[in-house]
């Protein structure tokens, strides 16, 4: 989402006196991580309607020790403090001290991590630019790509057995994370080589031309 949309979306929120809540957790995989990903925090008035979230299992390869961050104004951190006295007093020590290792210690290898998955996110995105078998990507994010199958009278849980069973193509449906079918599939870019890429491309160019797909 670009900048000036996240400020437009700010804006309007203080409007309507509600919370505007971003999920960061892949802010440090943005084309260019090191200019910030918005300029809310510059205004003075952001406490009224920023709360900002942030995990470090992804930039600081540290998952499942659900380490991570709640940036807001004094009084909504202190309603946090409250829930996380009835949830978790803390996260696991070994967690806390590799976030702070890697926070403190670990710029050049998190750049170098950054340069990485973008060279995957490219390898992808070149994969899939000519549609192959009829997927195409609809948005390609930070760790991510959502691809549209090209099957509309097909459940895409439908599509995803068959992806995996007749083309040893594992993806995750769409419908895990939205409200209907929009024929979306989730696909991880994080262990995707060029060689895997193009198989991927090769794997569902077949899955289309199995079920009568034409693409130009």
């Amino acid at each position: 989402m670009p900048p000036e949309e996240i400020v437009a979306f700010a804006e309007l929120a203080r409007r309507h006196d509600v919370a505007l809540v971003l999920d960061e957790t892949y802010r440090s995989f943005r084309p260019d991580a090191h200019a910030p990903a918005h300029p809310l925090f510059a205004d003075p008035s952001w406490r009224s309607t920023v709360v900002s979230l942030h995990s470090y299992s992804k930039d600081l390869t540290i998952p499942a020790y659900r380490v991570g961050s709640v940036i807001a104004g004094p009084e909504l951190r202190r309603q946090v403090l409250k829930l996380l006295d009835c949830v978790a007093i803390c996260a696991p020590r070994a967690g806390q001290e590799a976030a702070v290792a890697g926070l403190t210690r670990a710029g050049a290898w998190r750049a170098d991590r950054v340069a990485e998955i973008a060279r995957r996110r490219e390898w992808v995105g070149s994969a899939l630019a000519d549609r192959p078998g009829g997927f195409e990507i609809a948005a390609l994010g930070g760790f991510f790509a959502w691809v549209r199958h090209p099957f509309p009278d097909r459940p895409t849980l439908d599509v995803v057995r068959t992806l995996l069973l007749d083309h040893d193509t594992l993806t995750i449906p769409g419908t895990a994370f939205l409200p209907d079918d929009r024929r979306m599939l989730r696909l991880s870019v994080g262990r995707v080589d060029e060689a895997a890429a193009a198989l991927l491309a090769e794997r569902l160019t077949e899955a289309g031309r199995r079920a009568g797909v034409v693409t130009g």
